[in-house]
């Protein structure tokens, strides 16, 4: 089959559903979210006049009044992705905290270095005749016998 020369002729088809769409009559199918020229070199087996029939009464007609596809006269414009450069991007920062921390304080905890070291000569001295009453040795509290 010879190629037609389509060259200057546009015929944009958008598919907006989430389905694949096949057109029986030209045999395209349109992948579903895309945007395709069927005048274009890839499908260089349509004619104008093959889609002219297609869209006055074949299966183009029929998608187009179900609004599931659209006719488009110029090209869509290709979409540029979004780059912000480091120094103009915006960080967040935290001034002050989600969760409160709350630290309890006891009394009980209170300590000063002279509590501290009776605390350590009562725990020494009690510990020491627990000890030394399983073992049976004197400490130096008793008095010791003279022999």
């Amino acid at each position: 089959m010879k190629n037609p020369n389509n060259k200057g002729y546009h015929c944009w088809v958008s598919n907006i559903t989430k389905r694949d769409i096949r057109l029986a009559d030209l045999g395209v199918c349109i992948r579903s979210k895309t945007t395709l020229d069927l005048l274009s070199c890839n499908h260089s087996h349509l004619t104008v006049a093959q889609v002219k029939k297609s869209i006055e009464n074949g299966s183009l007609k029929k998608r187009i009044m179900q609004k599931a596809l659209f006719l488009r006269y110029s090209e869509p414009e290709a979409k540029v992705p979004r780059q912000i450069e480091i120094s103009e991007a915006i960080f967040p920062e935290r001034k002050r905290s989600i969760i409160v921390h709350k630290e309890p304080e006891f009394d009980e905890l209170d300590f000063t270095l002279e509590d501290e070291a009776n605390f350590a000569e009562e725990t020494a001295e009690s510990a020491l005749k627990e000890h030394a009453a399983r073992i049976q040795i004197s400490t130096d509290s008793e008095e010791e016998p003279n022999e």
